[in-house]
């Protein structure tokens, strides 16, 4: 069963070369700059509640604090914090074209649509920190 996955892995990145460069160049500018400015005060609150998890925070549900618990747990890390937060987007840019290919579009319509979810703007805007809304394009899309 790994095989098979593995093989049509493969055989999808020979398909569709261009969405996977798009891939590879978002998580390079998502990774590459998730370390440069300090940490949002959000994210330091985030990662005090996931170190006292309870499930009656008012303000926000447990699994962003949880998330953000769990990449300090080794130290302070400000591109560790912001792992999941470009994970999401970078996660995001496949799944965008893959859903562009079932409605019926062909690669190029694929790969157009997983650039545009690259370069859109509100999702650069989610994914710079890790807020309560940061994995949310990737669920609502994933339920698509």
């Amino acid at each position: 069963m790994l095989q098979n996955l593995v093989e049509r892995g493969r055989a999808s990145l020979r398909r569709a070369p261009v969405l996977w460069g798009i891939v590879l160049v978002a998580a390079l500018v998502h990774l590459g700059l998730a370390g440069q400015y300090d940490v949002f005060r959000n994210e330091l609150y985030f990662i005090i509640c996931g170190r006292h998890p309870a499930w009656g925070y008012v303000d926000h549900p447990p699994l962003i604090p949880l998330l953000a618990a769990a990449t300090q747990r080794f130290g302070q890390s400000v591109w560790l914090l912001r792992l999941p937060a470009a994970l999401a987007a970078v996660a995001l840019v496949p799944l965008t074209a893959a859903i562009a290919r079932a409605l019926g579009g062909n690669a190029t319509a694929g790969w157009v649509a997983g650039l545009a979810a690259a370069l859109s703007p509100m999702l650069l805007a989610l994914s710079t920190t890790l807020t309560t809304a940061s994995l949310e394009p990737l669920a609502w899309t994933a339920l698509t």
